[in-house]
């Protein structure tokens, strides 16, 4: 459970194995002015309690991780084992491994692997009967060796067995694997009758909820009267860690509400109560698929809960199984800090995580709070009632966002020919089923790599979403879901190999770049088709003792890959593909020295009146999509306002790379604004394209608490105004931010070169 600190985040739990599913986590919490009167708690609900049955999840037995020493001898004669991992066999051209796949991952049952399954050209095969649900096995043949991978889950515990070496056909791989996996789950406890089911899921799982309520709309009125009387309401804070682990799910999405309640005005402290909700969801891209998952994260966190296995730090001082909610359900009470309870359950595809705490923000001793664990424990289950009840109800469903789907072709989309061509008798090293490639001819020192990612969920960002800010205000106005095709935008300009710029292709895909990497003599690219991005090298390992080849031939292979891997991702032909800069076009427009000179005195004491003097912050941008490109931002404050003004330039002496870049900027921004899904359907989400400020141009505004924004884009530079408040309460209105920033945009884009 991670640590509670004051006035953030708590949340959820882990994510579920390589399909989709939904998380809800809910904490109640406090902060924020309430009205006479308010805080918590009224008439709670009793929580059901209920006869624990979910086994205690073992893990992987120390010293041989549950294999038997006769199936390692047969296995991989000559055994030995590693001297570094206890799980590792090695001996005549075989090698064995057991481990739990989450080697340096979050501690969640789902493996970052089972998204890349999904979008594989070769769908693994499934086995029922193997471990708590189904196994999936995959095989290749990188270096002639051909190995076998079985991904399974074993009392709650994710495992991965990998099989393999020299003079195995990848059949016989994929049995050892088996032999292997079934040993291991009898030897602890699990089914172990392994039948093959095909490529396609077994039935079983409930279908998963096709749309959620938003997720400020999923605790009833009543209960919020009960919990948090007079609460502020507000987009909150996920826990990162999951936040990031939904995002490599296929669909993946999380979204957060907080509710902050404190006691009457004048009393000697202020006694808190705090309510948190955050979404996470994903859609069944195949049946059953998030229910699934979903089981196993729940799993996951009853067993972290109930503090199975050695370590003791997330569990619950008072651990019970309840009833009455969802398919599974759990709760709890923690005093870290301060008393807190909670409620997590499993409704097909929806996982749901209920904190209510108290905190008294005057009190001497901090952390200090009259809501005993009971009570704590109770107003969570009551909460959670609740939800459970909204999540059955058919009405106020809006949309869930589904996944953008695009089954990667195979060998990364290159043709046997133009194999052929490119690596002559070429060993197989990476054969695509991750969307990694990679041919090495030995004799020549001569490889081919090319790397293909699906963006299939989107991430999360802080508002509003900007691909430009540097925030000198320090403000956090909460996080939201990008597009997936936004995050690809992105990515696509993420490319620097050398200290040379990269150069923009033409006809390949939608927009890319590429170049020479001197250091490993290669030629190579970066673009997209779609929310598929690639990236291609072809080049000779000039430390390989072979002849070097020239720059020109190693630029133009890479160039006559690339142009082939984006037809079979779907791209259509648009004239001849090339490397290309801006050819006599001129040099780019030179950004303004400061943002603070864009508005005038006259229409800030209109905007901001009583503003304190500018804070100004200029540097040039070391990631992101801007790399290299040069930004400075202005913000002033008033009272509870914030206006923030930042400019900034694509990188480069080149007019058409800086053009370029600016442009999928702007576009990246775009396509993430028109994604934004506000927290509660009483929320009016506003976006509007907008002409006259320069070549392109958008207003947005997402919710009540976020901040109006504008972004221009005028040739290569960028300029965004945003307008928010920089407290909770009172916020400026969808109405007074658009006014806002329209008024300082048309100003300051008026002053912006032409």
């Amino acid at each position: 459970m991670p640590q509670l600190k004051s006035r953030t985040t708590v949340v959820i739990a882990a994510m579920a194995a390589a399909v989709t599913a939904v998380v809800l986590t809910v904490v109640l919490s406090s902060s924020g002015k309430a009205s006479e009167g308010g805080r918590g708690e009224g008439r709670l609900a009793s929580p059901a309690f209920t006869a624990d049955t979910v086994p205690v999840s073992q893990g992987l037995k120390k010293g041989d991780c549950g294999l038997s020493k006769g199936t390692a001898q047969e296995l991989v004669p000559g055994v030995k084992k590693s001297g570094d991992r206890s799980c590792d066999w090695f001996g005549d051209d075989r090698f064995l491994t057991v481990d739990d796949g989450l080697s340096g991952a979050p501690p969640v049952v789902t493996s970052s692997a089972d998204t890349l399954y999904a979008i594989s050209p070769r769908p693994p095969k499934r086995f029922s009967g193997l471990g708590d649900d189904e196994a999936l096995a995959r095989t290749s043949s990188p270096y002639g060796k051909a190995e076998a991978e079985i991904s399974l889950t074993l009392r709650g515990s994710y495992t991965r067995v990998t099989y393999g070496g020299r003079g195995l056909t990848e059949t016989k791989a994929e049995a050892g694997a088996l032999k292997a996996a079934t040993d291991i789950a009898k030897n602890l406890g699990a089914p172990a009758k392994p039948s093959p089911s095909g490529t396609t899921p077994v039935g079983g799982a409930a279908p998963g909820f096709a749309a959620l309520p938003r997720v400020c709309d999923t605790v009833p009125g009543d209960a919020l009267d009960r919990l948090v009387r007079g609460a502020d309401r507000s987009r909150g804070e996920a826990n990162q860690e999951l936040t990031q682990m939904f995002a490599q799910l296929r669909g993946g999405a999380t979204d957060t509400c907080e509710w902050n309640a404190s006691g009457p005005a004048g009393a000697k402290v202020d006694r808190n109560r705090v309510l948190q909700v955050t979404v996470g969801s994903v859609p069944d891209w195949e049946p059953g698929a998030g229910a699934r998952a979903i089981t196993r994260a729940y799993l996951r966190l009853h067993g972290e809960a109930r503090g199975d296995g050695t370590g003791k730090a997330g569990a619950a001082e008072r651990f019970h199984a309840l009833k009455g909610l969802g398919d599974q359900a759990f709760g709890g009470t923690w005093s870290q800090y301060q008393n807190y309870g909670r409620v997590v359950f499993r409704l097909r595809n929806v996982l749901v995580d209920v904190l209510y705490r108290g905190e008294d923000t005057q009190s001497k001793t901090l952390y200090r709070t009259d809501l005993p664990g009971d009570k704590a424990l109770a107003g969570a289950y009551t909460a959670a009632l609740g939800i459970a009840g909204v999540l059955k109800s058919p009405q106020g469903a809006a949309p869930m966002a589904g996944p953008v789907t695009q089954r990667l072709p195979r060998d990364c989309g290159l043709s046997a020919a133009t194999l052929r061509s490119l690596v002559p008798k070429a060993e197989v090293v990476e054969n695509g089923d991750f969307g990694e490639c990679r041919w090495f001819v030995r004799e020549q020192s001569l490889s081919l790599e090319v790397s293909l990612r699906a963006y299939v969920s989107g991430s999360v960002a802080d508002l509003p979403g900007s691909v430009l800010a540097i925030s000198s205000s320090g403000l956090r106005w909460g996080r939201v879901r990008t597009s997936p095709l936004g995050d690809a935008v992105t990515a696509t300009g993420l490319a620097r190999y050398s200290n040379d710029e990269p150069e923009p292709l033409t006809g390949v895909g939608e927009d890319g770049v590429g170049g020479f990497r001197a250091g490993t003599g290669a030629g190579w690219t970066q673009f997209r088709v779609g929310n598929v991005v690639a990236r291609v090298s072809y080049g000779v390992d000039r430390f390989g003792g072979a002849k070097p080849r020239a720059e020109a031939s190693l630029r133009a292979s890479a160039l006559k890959a690339s142009a082939e891997i984006a037809r079979s991702l779907g791209s259509a032909p648009h004239g001849t593909p090339a490397y290309g800069t801006g050819g006599g076009a001129g040099a780019p427009l030179a950004p303004p020295s400061s943002a603070c000179g864009l508005v005038s005195g006259k229409v800030l004491g209109k905007v901001i009146k009583g503003h304190r003097s500018p804070t100004p912050n200029t540097d040039v941008a070391k990631d992101g999509v801007l790399v290299q490109g040069r930004r400075s931002t202005c913000a002033w404050g008033a009272k509870d306002r914030v206006l923030t003004v930042t400019v900034a330039s694509g990188p480069g002496a080149d007019r058409r790379a800086a053009e370029q870049a600016a442009a999928r900027a702007y576009l990246a921004s775009q396509l993430n604004a028109q994604a934004g899904q506000p927290i509660s359907g009483d929320d009016e989400k506003y976006y509007k394209p907008l002409t006259g400020l320069g070549d392109q141009a958008f207003a947005s505004y997402l919710e009540e608490g976020s901040p109006g924004r504008i972004m221009v884009r005028s040739r290569n530079l960028l300029l965004e105004v945003t307008f928010a408040s920089n407290s909770r309460s009172k916020p400026p209105n969808r109405r007074q931010s658009i006014d806002a920033v329209s008024a300082v945009a048309a100003e300051a884009a008026s002053k912006l070169p032409r």
